[in-house]
């Protein structure tokens, strides 16, 4: 298919209503993308985690509203390392920072989270690529 400007635009339109429809997913991303952010000793505490995990896990993808498809690049990113991302994030006082505090009250959650992660990766991430190409 040939990339025209309008068909991307009415496919990020609809990326835009999956991700209204899951405001968990949302505070989990937005708020996950602000604990590493600017935070070198929580980057490191995140990094120290991955190498005793034995994988090579980078840090969470930063999804921008201005950039067509990164929400749903962060969320298949959350449906792979999910249950890493929540152990790290959990063993974080959450008295240091509000987005950590926010994030360990959606994490509560957990079995909810997972299974709209799932979902939405499942079915949705395909318009990332209709997107992008």
């Amino acid at each position: 298919m040939i990339h025209i400007t309008c068909t991307a635009h009415g496919q990020h339109r609809v990326a835009e209503t999956v991700w209204s429809c899951y405001p968990n997913i949302d505070g989990l991303l937005a708020n996950g993308k602000k604990i590493f952010n600017k935070c070198p000793a929580r980057v490191q505490i995140f990094q120290d985690a991955a190498a005793l995990d034995g994988r090579a896990i980078a840090l969470p993808p930063k999804p921008c509203t201005t950039r067509w498809g990164t929400w749903l690049e962060a969320v298949r990113y959350d449906n792979v390392y999910l249950p890493f991302f929540a152990d790290v994030v959990n063993q974080l006082d959450e008295t240091y920072a509000a987005s950590i505090k926010a994030c360990q009250k959606i994490l509560e959650e957990y079995d909810y989270l997972e299974a709209d992660v799932t979902y939405v990766d499942s079915n949705f991430v395909g318009i990332k690529f209709a997107i992008k190409t």
